[in-house]
C-alpha cells in the first residue's frame, strides 16, 4: 500500500491514507507530501466527490471497517490494491513479477540492476526493499520507462495486468481461502500471460509454471524465455551451471542460449535463489535488448541484495549466536530457507515460526511439519491472523499436534507457546554460543528481533531440569528449594507449588526461585479440643482423611478422591458441589513472598469463592487451623462412599484434576464431551474417556502437550456452543 501510494502520488493524484501505528513507511510519505491519519474513522472520506475520487483498500482491510462502509454508504468507488497498481502500470513498459514464493527478492534484483543499466527512466512498486533500493517504491517515472512492480496473485488481481514483460517465479498451491481449485490458481497466472505484450519468462524445473505457460495463448509476437538453475541447453535463455556454495553465498556460472557465458557471486544463499537470479538477468536483457549477459551479470553482483526479512541476518553483540529473519510462510519456503540455514551454518538451529493465516495454517498443516529439515528445535507461536477468524484446525495449538504425530525421527523438538514474547523467554533460557536462531513468518515476529539479538547465552544451562507439577511433566526452573529462608532471600521471581496446587510449568521454563515444601511441612497438630486440627500445607489431603475417619471427624468427606496436599487444597479452595476445603479453616499461618512478614489470615480474610482463594495470593500457607465435628464412624464411612460414587476415580493416572471451571451454562465436563473433546489427544497427553474435563498424561508428555490440548478443547465448546471456558488449571 505505502509502494501503490508513492507511485500515484508521482503519477499526479492526491493521495491521502490512514492506518493504526505510525512506521518508517508512514514517515517516508508524509515526507512526500501524502496524508496519513493515524486512526481509522468514516469522517476520512467524507468530504471526496464520488465522481472523481477513489478508495483502495489492502486485502487484509475488512468491509466493516470505518472508511469502507461509509465509501459504500457514499456510493464510492472501492478498488482493490491489487487492481488499483495494474491500471498504474498499465502506463509504463512494466516488468511484473508474480509467483507464490520469491517475487519479492527477484522484483528486487531486477529493480537493483535495471536502475544500474537504465537510471533515468526505473521505476519500482514492490512489496519490500532492499538497503540500496531505500523505499518499497521510486525511482523515476518516464515516458516509456520502465517500471517494475511485484504483482500478487492472492486476491485475483494478478489477471488485471497487461504488462511489457512477465517474470513467473513459480506456481504452488496457496491462498485457499481465494481459490477453491489448483484451476482457478493457474486460471489467473493464463490470464498475466495471454495479456503480456514482449516476453514472459518461467523457470523451465518449476512444471506447473511451465504448464500454464505451454497451455496459454502467445498473442501480439510475446515471446517465451525461460530460465534453469541446473544445466538445460538449447531449452533456455539462460541456465546455471558449476553452482557452488560458499558461506552463505553462491557461486556460478551463468550459460545463454548462444553459448556466452558469465560467473556471478553474490549473497543470495539457496538453490532458489540461483534461479531468482537467473529470471531477474533475463528479465533486464529482454527489457533492453542492447544488454549484454557480461554487463547484466556485472550490474547483478554489484547491486544484489536480499530485501528486508528475506535471509536477513539481524547483528549480534559480539556474535555470540547467529541470528536470521526470514518471511517464509509457506511449506516451499521454509523448506527452502531452513536447508540452506543447515547445509551452510555449524551449530544448533532453534526456529521460532508465527503461522500466517489460519485458513494457510489449516490447508498445509502436515507439509509445515516435514518444512524444517534439520533444526533440533522448533517453536510454535500463536498464529498471526492477518484479518481472518480464528479456525479450527488451522490454530497453532493443531500445528504442534502435527508435529507430535510425526515419528521422532522426522520431528525436531518441538515447544508451543502463547506469545512472540514467551518466545524470547524461551530463548533466554535455552540458548548456548554458537546457536542459530531463525525468525520465521509473514506476521510481526520480526518485532522480537531486537529483543532476541539482546539475549546472553549461557555456555551452561542457566537452570535446572525437574518433572514438577500438575503432570510431572519436564521443566525448566532457575532455582528450586524447600528451605523457607533461602526462598525468601532469593533475588530472583518467585512462586510456589505444592501438591493440589493444579499448576504446570510453561514451556518457556520459570526463571525465578521456585519453594516446593518438604516433609518439614507434612504434620498434623491436634489442639485442646479434639476437633480443631493444624495441619502442615504438605500434608497430603488423603491422609487427613484417613486420620479423620479413624478420630470419627466429619466435615471433610466430600474431599474424598480429591488428589493433593493440603496447602493446595486451600490454594485452589478445592471441593465440589457439597463443600469446599476452606468451608472448614478457621485461620492460615501464612508468610508474605516477598517482604517475608508472618501473618495469620481468618477465614473471612481468605475471600475464598468457587475454585480460588484471593487472599493467599503472593503469600504461602504454612499451616492450616481447621475446624470439624463428631460423627460415628458408619455415618462418615458412607459419607466417604457417596462422595467417591460422585466423583471420578484419579487413582493410578497422572492427572491435575478439573481443567476448566465449571461455567454458569452447564458442567465443563459435559460441554466438552458434546463437543467432542473425549476422542482429543496430543502427544503424551489426552481427554479422559470417563471424563471430558480431565487431561491425562504419561512420561512421554510434554508440557506444551498439555498446552496443545487445553487450546484445542476451549476452542472445541467455544466453536460448538459460544462459551468461553475458564482454566483452573494455573500455568505457571
Amino acid at each position: 500500500m505505502a509502494g501503490l501510494a508513492w507511485l500515484l502520488k508521482q503519477s499526479g493524484w492526491t493521495v491521502s491514507g490512514c492506518d493504526l501505528t505510525f512506521s518508517p513507511y508512514s514517515k517516508h510519505l508524509e515526507r512526500c507530501g501524502i496524508s496519513v491519519e493515524y486512526t481509522h474513522s468514516a469522517k476520512h472520506i467524507r468530504t471526496l466527490n464520488p465522481e472523481r475520487d477513489v478508495i483502495i483498500k489492502t486485502a487484509a482491510v475488512p468491509d466493516t471497517m470505518p472508511e469502507i462502509a461509509e465509501a459504500v454508504k457514499l456510493g464510492l468507488r472501492v478498488v482493490r490494491r491489487g487492481e488499483a497498481l495494474a491500471r498504474v502500470s498499465g502506463r509504463f513498459r512494466t516488468i511484473a513479477v508474480c509467483g507464490a514464493h520469491g517475487k519479492t527478492t527477484t522484483a528486487c534484483l531486477i529493480a537493483s540492476v535495471m536502475r544500474d543499466l537504465f537510471p533515468d527512466r526505473t521505476a519500482w512498486c514492490i512489496g519490500g526493499a532492499t538497503r540500496k533500493l531505500g523505499f518499497v517504491a521510486g525511482g523515476i517515472l518516464a515516458n516509456n520507462g520502465f517500471l517494475v512492480v511485484e504483482a500478487d496473485e492472492s486476491d485475483g488481481s494478478l489477471a488485471c495486468y497487461a504488462p511489457f514483460i512477465t517474470v513467473i517465479t513459480n506456481i504452488d498451491s496457496d491462498h485457499v481461502d481465494f481459490f477453491k481449485t489448483s484451476d482457478a490458481l493457474d486460471g489467473v497466472f493464463r490470464e498475466i500471460v495471454s495479456k503480456t505484450s514482449s516476453a514472459v519468462i518461467f523457470n523451465l524445473t518449476d512444471k506447473r509454471s511451465s504448464d500454464v505457460v505451454k497451455s496459454t495463448l502467445f498473442m501480439n509476437g510475446c515471446r517465451k524465455a525461460p530460465v534453469s538453475p541446473v544445466p538445460i541447453p538449447k531449452q533456455t535463455r539462460l541456465h546455471a551451471e558449476d553452482v557452488i556454495f560458499d558461506n552463505l553465498k553462491i557461486n556460478f556460472k551463468v550459460v545463454s542460449s548462444d553459448s556466452n557465458a558469465a560467473y556471478l557471486s553474490v549473497n543470495t544463499p539457496g538453490m532458489h535463489n540461483v534461479a531468482n537470479c537467473l529470471l531477474a538477468m533475463t528479465a533486464c536483457m529482454e527489457a533492453g535488448e542492447s544488454v549484454k549477459l557480461d554487463e547484466c551479470a556485472r550490474a547483478l553482483q554489484e547491486s544484489a541484495q536480499m530485501p528486508r526479512r528475506r535471509f536477513e541476518q539481524i547483528p549480534v553483540p559480539l556474535n555470540r549466536f547467529t541470528l536470521i529473519c526470514d518471511y517464509a510462510h509457506h511449506p516451499r519456503e521454509i523448506k527452502a530457507f531452513v536447508s540452506v540455514v543447515a547445509q551452510q551454518l555449524i551449530g544448533r538451529k532453534i526456529a521460532v515460526f508465527q503461522p500466517h493465516r489460519y485458513s494457510r495454517t489449516k490447508a498445509f498443516l502436515k507439509d509445515f511439519a516435514e518444512s524444517f529439515p534439520g533444526v533440533d528445535t522448533i517453536v510454535i507461536v500463536p498464529v498471526f491472523p492477518a484479518s481472518e477468524q480464528p479456525a479450527a484446525g488451522g490454530m497453532s495449538s493443531d500445528l504442534y499436534s502435527q508435529f507430535r504425530d510425526l515419528r521422532p525421527e522426522k520431528s525436531p523438538h518441538t515447544v508451543l507457546l502463547q506469545s512472540l514474547n514467551d518466545a524470547v523467554r524461551f530463548l533466554e533460557f535455552e540458548l548456548r554460543p554458537g546457536d542459530t536462531v531463525m525468525l520465521i513468518g509473514a506476521g510481526d515476529i520480526v518485532d522480537i528481533a531486537g529483543d532476541v539479538s539482546r539475549i546472553v547465552p549461557d555456555a551452561a544451562p542457566p537452570y535446572v531440569q525437574t518433572r514438577l507439577g500438575a503432570y510431572g511433566t519436564l521443566a525448566h526452573v532457575r532455582r528450586i528449594t524447600s528451605d523457607l529462608d533461602e526462598f525468601l532471600s532469593s533475588p530472583l521471581p518467585r512462586a510456589v507449588i505444592g501438591g493440589g496446587t493444579n499448576t504446570i510449568i510453561s514451556p518457556t521454563g520459570f526463571s525465578g526461585t521456585i519453594f516446593r515444601p518438604g516433609a518439614a511441612y507434612s504434620y498434623l497438630k491436634k489442639g485442646s479440643d479434639p476437633c480443631k486440627l493444624t495441619v502442615g500445607c504438605a500434608m497430603p489431603g488423603a491422609s487427613l482423611l484417613s486420620y479423620c475417619l479413624e478420630n470419627n471427624l466429619s466435615g471433610l468427606e466430600f474431599m474424598a478422591g480429591i488428589p493433593g496436599c493440603c496447602g493446595g487444597w486451600l490454594a485452589m479452595n478445592a471441593g465440589t458441589r457439597y463443600g469446599s476445603f476452606c468451608d472448614v479453616v478457621d485461620c492460615v499461618h501464612a508468610v508474605d513472598m516477598y517482604s517475608g512478614e508472618r501473618l495469620v489470615l481468618s477465614r473471612s480474610g481468605l475471600n475464598a469463592a468457587y475454585r480460588s482463594c484471593p487472599g493467599i495470593k503472593g503469600r504461602i500457607a504454612l499451616e492450616i487451623d481447621i475446624t470439624l465435628h463428631y460423627a460415628s464412624r458408619s455415618e462418615i464411612e458412607s459419607k466417604i462412599e457417596e462422595a467417591k460414587k460422585r466423583r471420578f476415580n484419579f487413582s493410578g493416572l497422572r492427572t491435575a484434576g478439573s481443567v476448566f471451571k465449571n461455567p454458569p451454562e452447564a458442567p465443563a465436563g459435559k460441554l466438552l464431551e458434546e463437543a467432542g473433546c473425549k476422542n482429543m489427544h496430543v502427544g503424551g497427553a489426552w481427554v479422559c474417556p470417563e471424563h471430558a474435563n480431565v487431561i491425562c498424561t504419561d512420561s512421554s508428555a510434554e508440557a506444551s502437550d498439555v498446552i496443545a490440548l487445553v487450546e484445542k478443547m476451549k476452542a472445541a465448546v467455544s466453536s460448538r456452543f459460544g462459551i468461553e471456558l475458564q482454566l483452573e488449571l494455573n500455568v505457571l
